[in-house]
């Protein structure tokens, strides 16, 4: 079958228009020059796939040598890299952002400052909380950092955050708790609660126990535990094991032996809740002891005395009435010289006794 000229030119027409049904392009800049690319409002455009899904779809590498502006967002899937310089101008918000490198950062700013905060150190050594105008207060000056040695930076430390621990390894680093002007490495002034506490150089294993002291790199006879009012010392604990105690001990237990002390031998006290006092033995010290008994210019009374004396007041002289012991107690040092008191008067009288025993016995044998 022939085909005529007429026909080839209206196939070809008739392609035109059904490329023009599906992507119009055009050349204009507004003023008949033609040096601006536009594409309709509608479709979308696909460089390197026959399926676009987006108004500029582009499967594969994508170079712009000049300036990219971005209206609205720019959002990317996977992996976005930057050789040399990249600037937002706007708002930007980032999470879970990994940096390799140095950054820079001017002007910062939060839109609601109460979202933001970093703590930082001041030049004193007192930890705050920062916002951006803080942080930043002069453009080009960074906060001062030192380096994980110790090595200053600047004046403030530098604080490392990592999973249950936040630490300084910088000097002279004093952290305040409920003060601006901290005296201390660590000042609070506030109540503090801790479930163990463990006072030493080195690390301690505490067993079970909440309060540990370790005080080998100390001095002999020097106080591991000190409570003091503002006149003097109240209660001192050296690291010999010598408590030194300045005011009363009260003791309120219903254990049965609330006071207990013992060596390697086993127990050499024992108070027990009921008031006895056990021990292996108790030594005295006295002033006094009645040898004057035995003086000659000591004035012992005679039997008569003595049971006249006890017909009075019922008890010997100078012996404490029941009456007395009951309220007021005894001294066990002193009572123990009256009892050693009446013992040599006792011996007195026996032998005074004896002597006249023997004179009727002279008598009466003649």
């Amino acid at each position: 079958m022939k085909t005529t000229f007429f026909q080839l030119s209206g196939l070809l027409l008739a392609s035109v228009f059904v490329f023009g049904a599906s992507t119009s392009f055009a050349q204009n800049n507004g003023n008949g020059n033609g040096n601006s690319n536009t594409f309709p409002n509608n479709g979308n455009v696909g460089v390197g796939t026959s399926s676009p899904n987006a108004k500029l779809h582009v499967n594969g590498k994508m170079k712009v040598d000049s300036t990219m502006t971005v209206s609205d967002t720019l959002f990317v899937e996977s992996t976005a890299q930057v050789s040399e310089s990249f600037r937002v101008e706007g708002a930007t918000e980032m999470q879970d952002v990994i940096i390799y490198g140095t950054t820079w950062m001017k002007g910062l700013q939060s839109i609601n400052e109460n979202d933001f905060g970093v703590l930082v150190s001041k030049d004193d050594g007192t930890v705050m909380r920062a916002t951006p105008g803080e942080l930043f207060p002069v453009p080009n000056q960074p906060v001062g950092f030192c380096d994980l040695q110790g090595n200053p930076y600047s004046t403030n430390p530098y604080w490392v955050s990592q999973p249950n621990r936040l630490y300084t390894a910088c000097p002279d680093v004093f952290v305040g708790i409920g003060t601006e002007t901290p005296r201390v490495k660590l000042d609070n002034l506030g109540t503090t609660y801790s479930r163990d506490l463990a006072l030493s150089t080195n690390p301690l294993t505490m067993g079970g126990t909440r309060l540990k002291i370790e005080g080998y790199d100390l001095q002999d006879n020097t106080n591991l535990v000190s409570i003091s009012n503002t006149s003097n010392d109240i209660l001192n604990l050296t690291n010999q094991g010598t408590l030194n105690l300045s005011g009363n001990m009260v003791l309120n237990s219903d254990q049965p032996s609330p006071l207990v002390i013992s060596n390697s031998s086993g127990k050499i006290l024992q108070l027990n809740n009921d008031g006895l006092l056990r021990a292996r033995s108790v030594k005295l010290d006295v002033d006094v002891w009645p040898d004057y008994v035995f003086e000659d210019n000591y004035e012992l009374l005679s039997l008569e005395e003595i049971k006249a004396f006890i017909e009075q007041n019922g008890h010997l002289p100078d012996v404490p009435s029941a009456k007395v012991v009951e309220e007021e107690g005894i001294d066990v040092g002193e009572m123990n010289k009256i009892l050693l008191q009446k013992l040599e008067e006792l011996t007195l009288l026996v032998i005074e006794q004896d002597e006249k025993i023997k004179k009727l016995e002279e008598t009466i044998s003649k």
